[in-house]
């Protein structure tokens, strides 16, 4: 969605809101928020630390009442040389209930801020969420969507032959087919193991004709996950 009202006035509010950004020792406290909310990945402090090493600008930013974290989001820019640059805040906004309307007139003062700073054309936002709400009605659809519109999640926690059962007959055959084929899963939070993944993740691209990553988003992933 792109902000399309740049003079939009602030909502009213009963309980006053603060916005400031997110201080270096709040990371624990903002990454507990998102997974309360059962935010994206994409908003959490790390996954914006692995992004400034891409070489995006990373802008943090929280929505507090009275000294309680009630909302926020985390804005990403990238430097294109062109002039059509983007603010983009993806997963975003995170808003409590009740604070919805006021704390997203907060958020989108700031994304001018920094739109005019930074020299960016408009606010992308793609908020989890199935429908669209009142506080986002000055929004247009975006012809395209960056996040996947559908994903598949699946519960770890349970043992493997329960994760098993729980999958379709498809499913269930090619994992056991691999396994009779000799292919072994390694876990390992060695960097030393990134050139084995990768010539494997390279293969793999090619033979499937998708798009590959290059070798280095891998050392930065690793570097910050």
């Amino acid at each position: 969605m792109t902000d399309v009202s740049p003079n939009r006035p602030l909502a009213a509010t009963t309980e006053p809101l603060l916005i400031r950004p997110l201080a270096e020792n709040e990371r624990s406290r903002w990454d507990d928020f998102v997974r309360s909310q059962q935010g994206c990945f994409m908003q959490s402090w790390a996954w914006a630390d692995f992004k400034h090493l891409e070489g995006y600008r990373i802008f943090r930013y929280g929505l507090f009442a009275s000294d309680r974290l009630v909302g926020g989001s985390l804005f990403y820019f990238y430097p294109h040389t062109h002039t059509a640059n983007l603010l983009f805040a993806p997963g975003a906004p995170l808003l409590l209930p009740g604070f919805e309307a006021a704390g997203m007139a907060l958020l989108l003062q700031q994304a001018r801020k920094l739109a005019a700073e930074q020299g960016a054309i408009a606010l992308r936002i793609e908020p989890l969420l199935s429908a669209k709400p009142a506080y986002l009605a000055e929004f247009v659809r975006a012809p395209v969507d960056l996040l996947p519109s559908e994903t598949l999640l699946i519960d770890l926690r349970p043992s493997p032959s329960d994760i098993l059962a729980a999958m379709k007959p498809k499913g269930r055959y090619n994992i056991r087919l691999s396994q009779r084929h000799g292919v072994v899963t390694h876990f390992t939070t060695d960097a030393a193991a990134i050139p084995t993944f990768y010539d494997l993740f390279w293969a793999t691209s090619q033979r499937q004709d998708f798009f590959a990553e290059p070798y280095g988003f891998f050392i930065n992933l690793c570097q910050t996950l």
